[in-house]
């Protein structure tokens, strides 16, 4: 992906995953990584030992993950899936990953009781509303923005759901799942031109008193994007 802030993002949210479990965790682990794009984030945990499933609904993305891995003695096990349809892929595994991609799901609620079926332990991490309001979602999301080679990284149905975080946390117990929320600055990104040259970041440490303040900010005129998020290790 070409987007500036993206390598610290990615390197917060693997570093957190590694503190979470600690570093000698896993060695032979079989994970999943659903809506892996490139799999930059189960490529470093197969650095560490772990057996890697990569599932994405875009054939593209899985070329690219076989291509990188090329130069590598790790071989990755590669699925092409649909997560707006209903899925199973018969088999349990030590960990799912399920990192920004709930938001992309139009059936967000289905997408997640299947990702929990495939595990005990799962990281999910998304973008959610930040503000108390009822849940919405937002069609043609990403359509028409002027950087068309990143439109793709939108969902396949280019849908944004704005989601409270208590509706997430309410569903993950419908499906019999605990969870610890992690609101850490250390998975913050500071500002960062992203490939449209807007100025945008990920908070996590954010509460609903001070999000209103933080939104609609600017900065040597340009509009500063935030993007409200939340990481949960889930357990069953």
């Amino acid at each position: 992906m070409n987007s500036l802030f993206y390598k610290d993002w990615y390197q917060n949210r693997v570093q957190k995953i590694i503190n979470i479990f600690g570093k000698d965790w896993f060695a032979g682990k079989n994970i999943l990584e659903l809506g892996a794009c490139y799999g930059d984030i189960g490529f470093e945990l197969m650095k560490l030992g772990a057996d890697v499933t990569f599932a994405d609904a875009r054939q593209e993305h899985l070329d690219v993950i076989e291509s990188k891995f090329a130069n590598y003695s790790l071989v990755p096990d590669l699925i092409k899936l649909n997560q707006e349809e209903k899925y199973s892929l018969n088999k349990k595994y030590d960990l799912v990953l399920h990192l920004g991609v709930l938001y992309h799901i139009e059936n967000w609620k289905q997408d997640l009781e299947c990702a929990m079926n495939h595990s005990d332990l799962m990281i999910l991490e998304t973008i959610v509303s930040h503000v108390k309001v009822p849940d919405r979602q937002i069609k043609n999301y990403g359509k028409g923005r002027v950087d068309k080679h990143n439109e793709k990284y939108e969902g396949i149905n280019s849908i944004l759901n704005l989601n409270c975080q208590e509706s997430i946390e309410s569903q993950i117990i419908k499906n019999n799942g605990k969870f610890i929320r992690f609101d850490n600055q250390e998975l913050n990104t500071t500002l960062s031109l992203d490939v449209e040259k807007n100025l945008i970041r990920h908070l996590y440490d954010w509460d609903y008193d001070s999000s209103v303040g933080i939104n609609n900010q600017k900065r040597n005129q340009k509009n500063i994007t935030n993007h409200f998020r939340r990481f949960w290790l889930v357990v069953k």
